[in-house]
């Protein structure tokens, strides 16, 4: 048995270990030092990107199917707009990239077949990938920043996350119904359609009812404060 008293544990054989404890202290520590060095979650994100290159890679080439890659290169292609643009907090970042690449690998492997994982699917993914185009487009000048947070302007940033779901699940489900004319991938019926724009929806919402309701705290930019548009992404990516 091991003697976890003090900063260390022995063994019966004699043998110096380190006590659970204070393996569990190393780990929070080092957990907690991540979350606090943006680049980490950058670093993570880009390996995360990296990985839905191989991915394309490997569908085009390895299996071979261009429909296959061709969902991994538009994934791609979208995981890199806010490492191209900036104005996205690090950690949303990550999952933002986690998130895509993860739906379609389950959706290359078939488990959305799997009761209701589609829908649980598009609902994360839609709402992360929501939030953090909004942010995108105030970043780039696009969209206003907020101007206060009064429940009218709230009301807004609401309904712009929802528009902006909404928009890019439907374009999602419009290259996946004509995906199948196109190369031999099974087809997507009426009902996919209904219950993944459903979600889509639902994802959106939830999305924009957090970043209006992260934002409460906020308080409206002072008179003359800049108005370019690095600091309108700005004025919103510091409400996360």
């Amino acid at each position: 048995m091991l003697s976890l008293t003090g900063r260390a544990a022995v063994s019966p054989d004699g043998v110096l270990t380190t006590s659970p404890d204070r393996r569990t202290a190393r780990s929070i520590r080092v957990i907690a030092g991540v979350a606090e060095h943006p680049i980490a979650f950058r670093a993570l994100s880009d390996v995360v990107r990296v990985g839905a290159a191989v991915s394309a890679v490997a569908a085009l080439v390895g299996i071979p199917s261009v429909g296959l890659g061709t969902r991994f290169l538009l994934v791609l292609l979208v995981l890199m707009i806010p490492r191209a643009t900036g104005g996205v907090p690090a950690p949303l970042d990550l999952a933002f990239t986690v998130t895509l690449l993860a739906a379609v690998w389950m959706s290359t492997a078939e488990w959305y077949d799997a009761g209701p994982v589609s829908w649980l699917v598009h609902v994360v993914a839609a709402g992360v990938t929501a939030v953090v185009l909004h942010l995108v487009l105030a970043r780039t000048g696009v969209l206003p920043a907020p101007d206060g947070w009064s429940w009218a302007e709230r009301t807004r940033v609401v309904a712009r996350t929802v528009g902006i779901g909404v928009v890019v699940g439907g374009v999602w489900e419009a290259y996946r119904w004509l995906e199948p004319v196109v190369v031999s991938l099974a087809a997507h019926t009426s009902a996919d359609l209904v219950v993944h724009m459903l979600g889509n929806t639902v994802g959106a919402l939830v999305a924009g009812l957090a970043l209006a309701a992260v934002g409460r705290g906020s308080n409206a930019p002072p008179a003359g404060a800049a108005t370019s548009p690095t600091a309108v992404g700005d004025r919103l990516r510091s409400i996360l």
